[in-house]
C-alpha cells in the first residue's frame, strides 16, 4: 500500500500540498512501526498515537443508528405504547377512509387535512367519543411519532400555523364533549380508610412471614410515596432507600434518590422531584400504618 501511494505522489507532484506531504509522512511512519509488544521510539510517532488514543476515548465515533436509539431509549416504556397505540388508531381511521399513503410520508398540509376528518370521527371500540386527555392523548403521539428516529421531522402540531384547521376541529370537539359532560376520564375508586383498615387486620400484612412481610414492604412503598401504579417498582433495590435519624431522635425512612417517572423523566425542561425528600416515620404498629 505504501508503494501505491508514493507512485500516486510521484505522478502527481505538482498537485501535492506541504501539508500532504506531512501528512503522508506521519501515516508512513504509523505503518511502519511494529504492530505488538514494542516500544515507541520516535517521539513524533507517539504524539500521534498517544493524540489518537485521547481523542477516541473523549470523543467516540458513533452512527446515525446509536443516535436514534439513545433517542429512543430515552423515552419511558409506557411512553411509546401510548405512541404506538395512537398509530394505531389512525392507521385503522385511514383503512376505513381507505387512505393508502402512509402517516410518516404526509406533508404538513396533507397532515393537517386528514387530522381535522379524524379528530371529528375518532370513536373507541364501543362506538363512544373519547374523553378530552385520550384526544389530546392521540395528538401528542402522532407527533411523538413522526419526530421519534427513524423519521425525525421535527414537526410541531400542536399550537402550530400550519396545523390550524385540524387543531380549530379538535378544540371544537373538546368543547363539545364538556358540554355534553363527557370531558373527563373515568378514574378507579380510591381506597376507602374502612378498607385499608381491613388489610391491616386480615393477616396479610403479619411481618412474621416471609410473604407477609414482602407485602408489607412492597404496599407501604407504594402507598407512602404514591408512586403511580407499578412505575418503576423493578427498578427498586435496597439502595433505593436509607433509615436515619431527624434532630428530636425520631427513626424514619427514605428515598435515596429521585427517580425518572412520567412527571420527572429527566432531561433539560425537567424539574425537581420531590418525592425522595418523603419520610415514613417508625411507629409502634407491627402492620403498616394507613396514612403517610
Amino acid at each position: 500500500m505504501e508503494k501505491d501511494i508514493l507512485a500516486i505522489l510521484a505522478d502527481r507532484s505538482d498537485e501535492v500540498t506541504p501539508h500532504m506531504k506531512v501528512f503522508w509522512e506521519q501515516q508512513r511512519k504509523l505503518l511502519a512501526m511494529p504492530k505488538f509488544g514494542r516500544r515507541c521510539e520516535d517521539s513524533e510517532v507517539c504524539n500521534i498515537l498517544n493524540e489518537r488514543q485521547v481523542n477516541s476515548r473523549r470523543f467516540a465515533a458513533t452512527t446515525d443508528k446509536e443516535v436514534d436509539e439513545l433517542v429512543s431509549n430515552a423515552q419511558a416504556h409506557s411512553t411509546k405504547a401510548k405512541t404506538i397505540y395512537a398509530v394505531n388508531i389512525f392507521k385503522e381511521w385511514a383503512k376505513v377512509r381507505q387512505t393508502t399513503m402512509e402517516l410518516h410520508e404526509m406533508d404538513n398540509v396533507t397532515l393537517d387535512n386528514h387530522l381535522r376528518l379524524f379528530y371529528a370521527e375518532v370513536k373507541n371500540q364501543d362506538g363512544d367519543d373519547y374523553s378530552k386527555s385520550t384526544l389530546l392523548g392521540l395528538r401528542h403521539g402522532l407527533g411523538r411519532y413522526l419526530n421519534s428516529p427513524p423519521h425525525n421531522k421535527g414537526i410541531k402540531i400542536s399550537g402550530n400555523p400550519e396545523f390550524k384547521k385540524s387543531n380549530v376541529v379538535l378544540n371544537a370537539k373538546l368543547k363539545s364533549l364538556k358540554q355534553g359532560g363527557k370531558e373527563n376520564v373515568q378514574h378507579k375508586p380510591p381506597l376507602e380508610p374502612e378498607d385499608l383498615q381491613k388489610l391491616k387486620t386480615s393477616g396479610v400484612f403479619d411481618c412474621s412471614s416471609p410473604l407477609g412481610l414482602l407485602r408489607n414492604v412492597w404496599f407501604s412503598t407504594v402507598l407512602f410515596w404514591c408512586r403511580r401504579g407499578r412505575e418503576g417498582q423493578r427498578n427498586l433495590t435496597r439502595e433505593s432507600f436509607v433509615f436515619a435519624q431527624d434532630p428530636t431522635g425520631e427513626e424514619y425512612a427514605t428515598m435515596t434518590h429521585s427517580e425518572a417517572s412520567k412527571n420527572h423523566p429527566g432531561g433539560i425542561k425537567d424539574s425537581e422531584s420531590f418525592q425522595h425528600i418523603g419520610r415514613m416515620y417508625q411507629t409502634n404498629e407491627e402492620t403498616t400504618d394507613t396514612a403517610p
